[in-house]
C-alpha cells in the first residue's frame, strides 16, 4: 500500500495526549496516529451496526460508552453511563 505524506492540524492538548500515548507504548507518533484511526474506524463500524460498547474496569464495574456526533463531522464525544457489574444478580 502506498504511503501518503500529509499535514494534520491538532489542538495542542490532542497532540500532547497522542505523543504521550505513543511514548508510553514506545511507538512513533505516526504509528500511534495510525492506531488511533484504525480504532476509530473499528468503533464506528460497530456503532453503525447498532452495537453497544461496554468497558469493564478493574473492580468489575461496567460502563457503556455512548458515541454521539459532535458539531464538526468525524468528531465524536463520549458519554458513559454506569451499569451493573458483569455477573451481578438482579
Amino acid at each position: 500500500m502506498a504511503t501518503i505524506r500529509t499535514t494534520v492540524n491538532l489542538p495542542e492538548g490532542e497532540y500532547e495526549a497522542l505523543k504521550a500515548l505513543a511514548d508510553r507504548r514506545q511507538i512513533s507518533f505516526t504509528h500511534g496516529l495510525r492506531q488511533a484511526i484504525q480504532s476509530e474506524l473499528f468503533i464506528q463500524s460497530l456503532v453503525d451496526r447498532g452495537a453497544k460498547l461496554l468497558v469493564q474496569d478493574e473492580h468489575g464495574d461496567v460502563q457503556q460508552l455512548v458515541f454521539t456526533q459532535a458539531a464538526e463531522p468525524a468528531m465524536a464525544t463520549v458519554a458513559s453511563t454506569s451499569a451493573r457489574p458483569v455477573g451481578a444478580g438482579a
